[in-house]
């Protein structure tokens, strides 16, 4: 199949003319030249709009909402238009590297089997500061693994295969509505081959006013059922709903201390092992490693409560 350009940049937006400018530069700024940045104004109430018209560039093409839908609802509209081979993904507060989109279209021209991929970046202040690097490179194998704990591939790093995208019929969740990232992540990875290169390629801002900061408890909640639909998918023939609930203490920083507890969740985790060492749904040794971090974490964390 043709695809029109190369690649389509989706970047939803609310109210962040403060922000949306860097955002917008860093994109078409880029050493790759042909892409088409789809912005989805989610009926911003300041003056987003007016700075997005403002810049006069053909690649730029504009979806006005009016009525706000959220982030995501926004992000399904930019699938749904994007003409681009690949679909990369950019939060309004974000910043692509000038190389960014050159590096990830090289890499999924060179490993065709591969569907998806995201990168290290950095975390910076609501200033711009930067605050420090986030490493998360990792193969198909680990990256499987990272998933039962959360989401591991930050949104404004992604870059994806269209065409996978439509085949498999995937889009964002709605219904998670802070966390449906990592859904359509774990959606990805149910199908192809999805991991983190070791390019970092994205400044993520950080503030006060994110999701992150405003949304937390509702975020992992949604989360945490994601996780359970993620532990399902691989160990539905042995978790049953009590042992689900068990297990997610190893999760859940806020879980009490109780030795009886440690013990249904040791008896929990064992019949996990002992399952996927019969029937390799993950990688044994990096699945047993992962949950004797959390043990330790959590019968540390409680010891000292």
């Amino acid at each position: 199949m043709k695809y029109p350009v190369k690649i389509s940049v989706l970047m939803p937006c609310f109210n962040a003319e403060s922000i949306i400018m860097d955002s917008i530069s860093s994109t078409l700024n880029q050493t790759m030249e042909d892409l088409e940045l789809i912005i989805i104004d989610d009926a911003s109430t300041d003056n987003t709009l007016e700075a997005i018209h403002a810049i006069k560039d053909s690649r730029i093409k504009i979806i006005t909402l009016k009525k706000n839908i959220g982030n995501y609802a926004a992000r399904n509209i930019g699938l749904s238009m994007a003409r681009g081979k690949y679909i990369c993904m950019l939060d309004a507060d974000d910043i692509s590297m000038k190389n960014r989109l050159q590096v990830q279209y090289e890499f999924l021209e060179r490993h065709k089997s591969v569907g998806c991929i995201g990168c290290n970046y950095n975390i910076i202040s609501e200033e711009g500061n930067l605050l420090f690097n986030m490493r998360r490179e990792c193969n198909f194998s680990e990256f499987k693994i990272k998933l039962l704990e959360d989401n591991y591939m930050l949104q404004s790093t992604i870059a994806v295969r269209n065409s996978l995208l439509k085949k498999y019929n995937i889009s964002y969740n709605e219904d998670f509505k802070y966390a449906a990232d990592y859904h359509f992540v774990f959606q990805c990875s149910k199908f192809f081959k999805i991991y983190n290169i070791q390019d970092t390629l994205v400044d993520y801002r950080v503030s006060p006013k994110g999701i992150t900061q405003t949304k937390f408890l509702e975020q992992q909640n949604y989360a945490a059922k994601i996780r359970l639909e993620i532990f399902a998918y691989y160990f539905e023939e042995i978790l049953s709903s009590e042992n689900y609930l068990i297990l997610d203490s190893l999760f859940n920083k806020h879980s009490e201390y109780r030795e009886t507890k440690i013990l249904e969740i040791e008896q929990v985790v064992n019949k996990i092992l002992e399952y996927n060492y019969q029937f390799k749904k993950l990688n044994q040794k990096k699945l047993y490693d992962m949950f004797n971090e959390f043990a330790i974490r959590l019968i540390v964390r409680n010891k000292n409560m």
